[in-house]
């Protein structure tokens, strides 16, 4: 049985799998390792032993924590793990602590993959800005109008965007630093879909589909962006002329 001590604060186990993994561990712990795990053991923190198989050194570091600044990676006796995370919660098996981000997400049998920007439910997205353009209730843009219009006009000033959601909205002031919007400002009109008002002569409808411009039949949404609090939104006449709230 050979024994590998580390002694300084932040000591540093380089292994080689498929590559090279770096794990800071806590100071002055000693571990235990058969001379069988191990082609070449090491002789001090730094140096580099090959093993064959993964879960060879997954039970070797099983059961510790690994820290640095804070933890890092965590497994305990359930094979439970946790990135950022020493208590992984409830009947979690994976815990993290953060964004997590893929190209890919798949099924638990690795099948049935969905690209990342794909995911969102068909045009929920996050807030990239506003028209610099205003336009009424009644939209008309690249030789469409409506709602068609409204995603142009954004499209044309943010490629690949559309006119945001409440929805989307609200997304985003739950999931983004507000202050890093330039344009987290003013006024501007936000699509909710179908009519929200049950009296039949005036409709909220964003306008009846971003078709009219008057005041009388019909209302759209707005949003008043506010970076402290998000901000708020409210109804008001489609004669009005405002820029349009963009999302991705």
């Amino acid at each position: 049985m050979k024994k590998f001590r580390s002694s300084v604060a932040r000591a540093t186990i380089v292994l080689f799998l498929v590559g090279v993994f770096t794990v800071p561990i806590a100071a002055a712990q000693t571990y235990d390792m058969n001379d069988s795990d191990l082609v070449s053991a090491p002789k001090e923190v730094g140096d580099r032993f090959n093993v064959s198989d993964f879960n060879t050194i997954f039970n070797i570091l099983k059961n510790l924590i690994f820290y640095s600044s804070s933890n890092v990676l965590y497994f305990d006796n359930s094979n439970t793990v946790g990135f950022g995370d020493s208590s992984p919660d409830g009947t979690l098996k994976v815990d993290i602590e953060g964004k997590v981000g893929a190209t890919e997400y798949c099924d638990e049998d690795g099948a049935n993959c969905t690209a990342a920007a794909d995911l969102g439910g068909g045009g929920v997205g996050t807030f990239v800005g506003k028209t610099t353009a205003t336009t009424d209730g009644s939209v008309s843009s690249g030789g469409f109008t409506g709602y068609a219009a409204a995603n142009d006009m954004c499209n044309t000033e943010y490629s690949g965007s559309h006119l945001c959601s409440t929805d989307e909205i609200m997304g985003t002031i739950f999931s983004s630093d507000l202050s890093s919007f330039s344009d987290w400002t003013g006024t501007s009109w936000v699509n909710t879909g179908a009519s929200k008002y049950a009296l039949t002569t005036v409709h909220v409808d964003d306008c009846q589909g971003w078709e009219y411009g008057d005041t009388t039949t019909h209302r759209g949404n707005f949003w008043s962006f506010n970076t402290s609090t998000g901000g708020v939104g409210g109804v008001t006449a489609c004669n009005l002329a405002l820029s349009l709230a963009c999302c991705e």
